[in-house]
């Protein structure tokens, strides 16, 4: 016999009224169902002429599930507790599994929310930052910059690879590309055109 754990509903009360409409279906609110010894988020479906219908996942696949339980309230409209409770890692657990939607038994689930970045901020598991942090997110701010440089970008890069010796039309080594993004840098603090 299946262990129902509190909150969870049979399917057939489920919400099936229409949430909105794309002109050719009607969908229902999102939910979280218990199909095939799986968790996920899902939602009713229906043709407008009511000829097929069915629960579908967020990749738009039937599924055929046996209970149902409501999403839980959107972070803020939840009343605080005592940080580290139960009541509080089920919320944040829940809001992990809207935004995630991950798949697989019970177990992988719990897995997956063991391993994400939700369940080590909630337990304040925050790892330190690893040495070169610093140095490849102001990298990747020039690259930003660079790219979205619509008249100079293309010349930049071409100027930096020229400048460290890469052959035209081949691809950097990580080395490469963090001396090519140097170049650049350095000359953009410079003020001039790379």
């Amino acid at each position: 016999m299946l262990n129902i754990p509190a909150g969870w509903k049979p399917i057939e009360s489920a919400p099936t009224l229409p949430e909105f409409s794309d002109g050719l279906h009607r969908y229902g609110p999102n939910i979280l169902v218990f199909a095939a010894g799986e968790v996920t988020i899902a939602r009713w479906w229906q043709t407008f002429d009511r000829s097929a219908s069915n629960f579908i996942d967020r990749g738009s696949c039937a599924v055929h599930p046996t209970h149902w339980m409501p999403l839980p309230a959107a972070p803020g409209s939840v009343s605080p507790s005592a940080p580290g409770d139960a009541q509080d890692e089920q919320a944040a657990f829940e809001r992990w599994l809207e935004r995630t939607s991950p798949s697989g038994d019970v177990e992988a689930v719990q897995r997956q929310w063991e391993a994400s970045s939700d369940y080590a901020d909630f337990y304040g598991l925050v790892p330190a930052p690893a040495a070169g942090d610093a140095l490849d997110a102001a990298r990747y701010r020039t690259v930003r910059k660079s790219i979205a440089d619509a008249e100079n970008g293309a010349n930049q890069v071409a100027a930096a690879s020229d400048a460290i010796g890469l052959t035209r039309g081949s691809y950097p080594t990580p080395e490469q590309f963090d001396a090519i993004v140097d170049h650049i840098a350095a000359q953009q603090g410079k003020g001039g055109e790379a």
